[in-house]
């Protein structure tokens, strides 16, 4: 699977992330990667890599990030359409 953009922080902005949540609506484990993408540099993981979400399961990201201009937050799901998510903060 490839990485997509969930989140890139606007031009001229800083982006605080506060949460991510990941909602697994498969009837089936469903395995995720999320990644911090900082402009310029690789992608890093946030999550145990190949993390196993329980059909039906809600994870939360919990840990705070402090994103610049052009950064992204990215993910890879094994069945995209199955996997929603919501990305919580402040951008200034």
């Amino acid at each position: 699977s490839t990485e997509t953009d969930i989140y890139s922080v606007p031009s001229g902005k800083t982006a605080l992330i506060k949460t991510i949540t990941l909602v697994n609506g498969n009837a089936s484990v469903e395995t995720v990667n999320v990644y911090i993408m900082k402009s310029g540099s690789a992608s890093r993981m946030i999550v145990p890599k190949d993390y196993q979400m329980g059909a039906q399961y809600m994870a939360v990201i919990d840990d705070e990030f402090t994103l610049e201009a052009g950064d992204k937050i990215r993910g890879v799901a094994a069945t995209a359409s199955k996997v929603d998510y919501t990305v919580h903060g402040v951008v200034k």
